[in-house]
C-alpha cells in the first residue's frame, strides 16, 4: 500500500493544468490510502476507502459530501475485528495555484457523523494471543458485538491537479476527531484518489 501511494504521488509532478474548481462544476471521485487509527488494538492493517461528491460555489470555494470506511483486525489478535465509517459535509477553500498555475492547494474542515464497529470474540485460554488486548477500543470493551456514534469534526489540506478539462488527482491530509465507547480519538488520513468534473455550460 505504502509503495502504491508513493508511485501514485509521483505522478502528478508532469501533469499540466489548473488546480482550481469552476463555479456550478459537480466534481465526484474516489480515493484510498491509510488511516491512522488512535484508539484501535494495533490494528495491522489500517487500510480506508472512499468517495466524495463536491459542488463549486465560487472559483475559490467548494462545498462536499464526503464518506470513508475503514475495515481492520486487531493484529496479533486477528479475530478482532474493528470498522469504522465516517460522513462528513465539509467547506473547501481553494487558496493557492503554483507557478503556471499547474497544481492548486485547499483546506477544508467541516462536521458529519462516525459510527465505530468492534467485535470481541471470548476469552479462549488455549488461543496463543491470550489475553486480549488492554488498550484501545477492544481493551475497553467485554466479548461481544459493539456499536457506537458520535459527531464528527474533520479538518483537511490537499492538493489537486488537473489532468484535463474533466479529471483530477487529488492527496489530502485529513484529521478527524470523534469519541466512541467513551473514548476520545484523533485519526489522521492520507489518501490519493481522483476526480471527475461535470462541467457547467
Amino acid at each position: 500500500m505504502k509503495r502504491w501511494l508513493l508511485a501514485a504521488a509521483l505522478l502528478a509532478i508532469p501533469a499540466a493544468a489548473r488546480g482550481q474548481t469552476e463555479p456550478g462544476n459537480l466534481e465526484w471521485g474516489l480515493f484510498l490510502g491509510e488511516e491512522f487509527l488512535s484508539n484501535d488494538a494495533r490494528a495491522d492493517d489500517d487500510a480506508v476507502v472512499g468517495l466524495r461528491v463536491g459542488w463549486g460555489l465560487w472559483k475559490t470555494l467548494e462545498v462536499e459530501l464526503v464518506f470513508d470506511r475503514v475495515q481492520t483486525n486487531a493484529e496479533p489478535h486477528a479475530s478482532i475485528e474493528e470498522t469504522v465509517e465516517a460522513l462528513s459535509g465539509n467547506l473547501l477553500w481553494n487558496f493557492w495555484t503554483g507557478s503556471r498555475e499547474l497544481t492548486g492547494a485547499y483546506l477544508a474542515g467541516g462536521v458529519g457523523q462516525i459510527d465505530v464497529s468492534v467485535d470481541v470474540p471470548p476469552p479462549n485460554p488455549t488461543d496463543p494471543m491470550f489475553p486480549l488486548p488492554t488498550r484501545g477500543w477492544a481493551g475497553n470493551l467485554p466479548p461481544g458485538s459493539h456499536d457506537d456514534s458520535d459527531t464528527l469534526l474533520a479538518a483537511a489540506a490537499g492538493l489537486r491537479t488537473l489532468l484535463g478539462e474533466r479529471t483530477a488527482l487529488r492527496y489530502e491530509l485529513r484529521w478527524k476527531r470523534y469519541e466512541a465507547f467513551d473514548i476520545s480519538s484523533g485519526d489522521l488520513q492520507f489518501t490519493f484518489g481522483f476526480a471527475v468534473y461535470h462541467r457547467r455550460r
